[in-house]
């Protein structure tokens, strides 16, 4: 099978050449999409709008075009909206897809005030989302949800290179306890690809998410 300009074994998934071509940012020169691009089609293809039940999904709008272009252009990010402007939930689909590209090379972080908001917020849409994609495929994709520890993480059987205790998605409650050590916490991820997602950045106690 040929696509983008490479050729792919005929029974490859269709949703991991998007996540490939997404990862290793294939431009549009060398025949891709560019990263945008792939994102965007490994996000459609892993949710569609509607389920064969009849129950909502993920409904595209423009906003999701801004933000995944800003995700994949840049390196620092700040989305401002009013109540409702589906940040959360943006933010949520596009750190889960990206994690899915390279979960055992991936360490995303996502922090908010308290437990109860990150429980509430995005942290609590990703696991929305990661729980929707299970019902959704007969194939489990990557990642175990440990509810006491507020994380995904990779399965360690499937790591060669043992980073279970790193690759994931991380929730910190920076509200929650000591703050030098939520920060301390945060500095202290190391991988190959590292993200930190900051809900609520406006309020004073998230300044140690930016140190």
């Amino acid at each position: 099978m040929n696509k983008y300009g490479k050729k792919w074994a005929d029974d490859t998934n269709l949703v991991s050449i998007e996540l490939w071509c997404y990862k290793n940012k294939l431009s549009v020169d060398v025949g891709g999409l560019g990263a945008a691009g792939h994102l965007k089609n490994a996000i459609q293809m892993l949710f569609p709008e509607i389920d064969p039940q009849g129950r909502r999904v993920y409904i595209w709008h423009p906003w999701m075009d801004r933000r995944i272009q800003s995700w994949c252009d840049e390196k620092f990010v700040t989305w401002w909206g009013p109540a409702a402007s589906a940040k959360s939930t943006d933010a949520a689909m596009i750190a889960l897809v990206d994690w899915y590209a390279d979960p055992s090379n991936t360490t995303t972080i996502i922090c908010s005030t308290t437990l109860k908001m990150l429980r509430r917020r995005i942290f609590a849409e990703v696991v929305r989302f990661h729980k929707t994609l299970c019902r959704l495929n007969q194939q489990q994709p990557p990642g175990s949800y440990k509810r006491s520890a507020d994380s995904f993480l990779f399965d360690p059987d499937q790591d060669e290179d043992d980073r279970s205790e790193r690759a994931g998605i991380f929730g910190f409650a920076i509200q929650q306890g000591d703050k030098k050590k939520a920060k301390d916490d945060i500095i202290g991820q190391h991988n190959r690809r590292v993200r930190i997602i900051i809900d609520e950045a406006q309020h004073p106690d998230m300044e140690v998410a930016f140190d």
